[in-house]
């Protein structure tokens, strides 16, 4: 087999004052904010991304399910030192488990006052209480927050449509801080009151939705509705309120009057009616109506109008989409546990082979790739504790642990596959294990994050490729190898005799191939050792082998082909080995010959082999073209199938299978793949040819493939 292998939404725009400085009690959640000094604390960290955690407790007096707790975040909430982002884009919440995202909803977010509220969507809520993680701190984060339609069972809110909520009560507020901390106080449960989500809250009361008193309550009605035309949005809201009542968008008053008694009278050219405008920008948006009656109450009624249109429309689902949480299951109560940050281990994996700069000097330079897929582990020694992190794409690296590494002995090993040699190891910190082990040792400082733990790694070097032929007597073969440097190193090439049958049967020479074609220079250059040699560099040199006249299939000639590096200012040296193998043979014998070309950097020919060698280097997106060469020698082949795969880390290119030269006489069927028409295609190929080869045409196949 001939083969080759390689190595949302966006967060709204607020775009009026929406978050009141209140944060004592609010309506839905009876919230009480302080620091828990017993709170069970999770010793893991969701993400190293982020560098900042706050930990909310959130319980409530009854159970549900698949609720929107809403959460007010003050300033106290979040760290001291968190920048906080112009949109609120670095918001992450996770679960109790602290690795399972929730959905949310960002309801506000603002920079200067430092406050939030936050939609939180949990499985589900007793009074046992869950804890949830507010992540922050990371400026790259993208957007997640969102309001799906509600049809969507992962959706923030589970419900279409208004939630009425009435509570008992016989206050009359002042204000509506006043208003918000009374209905939040109350507990749900009074016979007569409730709540309940309609399409619509026009023409009710307490009286006609919960078959209650008409009198001594207090009403909170709220929904979320969407935006598709930006500007001024218009509503009026008529109620009737003994004791008072206000009209709220994004948590400004767009109209409120307490104190008195409002009665619209069915009329909204009633001087009672609650109106006003509100500049609003594409998306989600939060109205609420709340109002206190002492006796005797009537239908409610809410419109709204468009901007641009002198149309009033009844604020229903039918008119507007309209998304909202389900009722609270009792009092809800949001508690800060704590705020913490993590000590931080990181830095990265990459390749000190000197691209841009000196290898093995333990320090990156700009050429230097990272390694992806490395697995590297911190371990604390004095609790045992440990954390593995995969390298990414770049090389980078970070694990995260609470309280407990500061001031501990922290080891961090990384594993490397057999093609890796280590090179070099750095740290900031004191490494007290000097052997290049792929492992650091070092005591962490108390509140020091160390995010400098660089491994600094090497390919072993590559020789290709090992070769087996079959020569005629009295005939020579040159049989090619290429030696790949991937670092600064001196090489050494020794090429030894393991097995010899009939001694006299054959001779051997080694010359240098300068322009690796896999042919004898002409003038030859003898091989000579050593070669000083940077990544990237080719080394080709070329065995000639004559088989004597008497040479036939009893005789065999067996060559180890050693390559010995020794890595620049290391110590360290690596030896890599082809074995070649060789017999005679009067009959026709099957000649491949597989090259191959970056088709993304060169010229390539398949039918002249201009451009093409034997090394298959590229980076993702580039594309290589191989080209097979199939001939005999000797005497014809007849019946020819010529079996090989596509690469792996590739795709075929669709319709790229060709017959670039057929010889006379030869009709060739392609086998595998059935469909050369499909993509990412990554099997077999396989081309069976019918007629006689004769030593003097060869017949070339092509195909290409894309790197991934």
């Amino acid at each position: 087999m001939l083969a080759a292998a390689y190595k949302p939404r966006t967060i709204l725009p607020i775009l009026q004052p929406l978050f009141q400085k209140l944060r004592t009690i609010y309506w839905v959640l009876a919230i009480n904010i302080f620091l828990g000094s017993d709170a069970v604390r999770s010793a893991s960290w969701w993400n190293c991304g982020w560098f900042y955690r706050s930990e909310i407790s959130v319980s409530a007096t009854g159970s549900t399910t698949d609720y929107a707790v809403q959460l007010y975040l003050a300033s106290t909430d979040f760290n001291d030192s968190y920048v906080f982002t112009s949109d609120g884009s670095d918001i992450r919440v996770v679960d109790s488990d602290d690795a399972t995202e929730l959905n949310f909803f960002l309801e506000s977010w603002d920079a200067v006052s430092r406050t939030a509220v936050l939609n939180v969507s949990v499985p589900s809520l007793t009074s046992a209480g869950r804890n949830i993680y507010i992540y922050y701190g990371n400026s790259a984060g993208e957007a997640v927050s969102e309001v799906p339609p509600a049809s969507n069972a992962q959706s923030t809110f589970v419900e279409s449509g208004w939630r009425i909520h009435s509570r008992f009560t016989t206050i009359d507020p002042t204000n509506e801080a006043e208003a918000r901390s009374v209905f939040g106080s109350i507990a749900d449960g009074t016979g007569g009151y409730g709540c309940a989500v309609f399409d619509s809250i026009n023409g009710r009361n307490n009286q006609n939705t919960f078959s209650g008193p008409n009198g001594n309550y207090g009403l909170l009605n709220e929904v979320y509705f969407e935006v598709d035309v930006p500007g001024f949005w218009s509503f009026r809201y008529g109620g009737d309120y003994g004791l008072g009542g206000g009209l709220y968008v994004n948590s400004e008053a767009l109209d409120e009057r307490w104190n008195e008694d409002l009665w619209w009278g069915r009329n909204f050219n009633n001087p009672d009616v609650l109106s006003g405008s509100i500049l609003l920008d594409n998306g989600f948006h939060h109205i609420e109506t709340i109002g206190f009656e002492a006796c005797c109450d009537g239908p409610i009624h809410i419109q709204f109008k468009k901007p641009g249109s002198d149309q009033w429309q009844d604020m229903t689902s039918a008119n507007l989409p309209l998304f909202g949480r389900s009722c609270p299951p009792g009092n809800i109560t949001e508690v800060l546990v704590d705020r913490v940050t993590p000590t931080l281990f990181g830095g990265s994996v990459y390749l000190d082979n000197g691209v841009g700069g000196i290898a093995h000097d333990g320090v990156r330079d700009a050429g230097e790739l990272g390694v992806q897929g490395i697995s590297v582990t911190t371990t604390v020694v004095a609790t045992g504790s440990t954390l593995v992190d995969e390298s990414e794409e770049d090389g980078s690296w970070a694990t995260c642990f609470l309280d407990e590494a500061g001031g501990s002995e922290i080891t961090i090993d990384a594993t490397f596959p057999a093609d890796y040699l280590a090179v070099s190891e750095s740290v900031s910190a004191t490494n007290t294990s000097v052997a290049l082990d792929h492992s650091i040792e070092f005591t962490a400082a108390p509140d020091t994050n160390y995010t400098d733990i660089n491994f600094g790694v090497i390919e072993r070097p590559e020789l290709s490729a090992d070769r087996s032929t079959t020569i005629s007597a009295g005939t020579t073969e040159a049989l090619s190898h290429e030696y790949r440097a991937t670092t600064a190193a001196d090489v050494s090439f020794q090429i030894s005799q393991q097995e010899h049958e009939l001694p006299w049967s054959y001779t051997y020479i080694t010359f240098r191939d300068i322009d690796c074609d896999g042919e004898i220079e002409q003038p030859a250059i003898p091989l000579v050792s050593p070669i000083a040699v940077v990544a990237g560099d080719l080394v080709c040199l070329v065995i000639q082998v004559t088989a004597g006249a008497d040479a036939d299939s009893s005789t065999h000639l067996k060559l180890q082909i050693d390559a010995t590096s020794v890595f620049s200012g290391t110590g360290l040296n690596d030896t890599v080995t082809n074995v070649d193998e060789i017999t005679a043979d009067q009959v026709g014998e099957l000649i491949l010959r597989k090259q191959v070309c970056n088709q993304s950097r060169f010229v390539c020919d398949p039918l002249s082999g201009n451009g093409f060698g034997h090394y298959n280097a590229g980076t993702p997106g580039e594309t290589l073209l191989y080209r097979i060469v199939f001939s005999s020698i000797n005497n014809d082949i007849t019946n020819l199938t010529v079996f090989d795969s596509v690469p792996v880390f590739t795709t075929l290119t669709p319709m790229s299978i060709n017959l670039v030269r057929t010889p006379a006489d030869v009709t060739c069927t392609l086998v595998k793949p059935a469909d050369q028409t499909v993509s990412d295609y990554r099997g077999n190929i396989e081309l069976h040819c019918d007629g006689d080869v004769s030593p003097t045409d060869p017949g070339i196949i092509g195909f290409s493939v894309l790197i991934d």
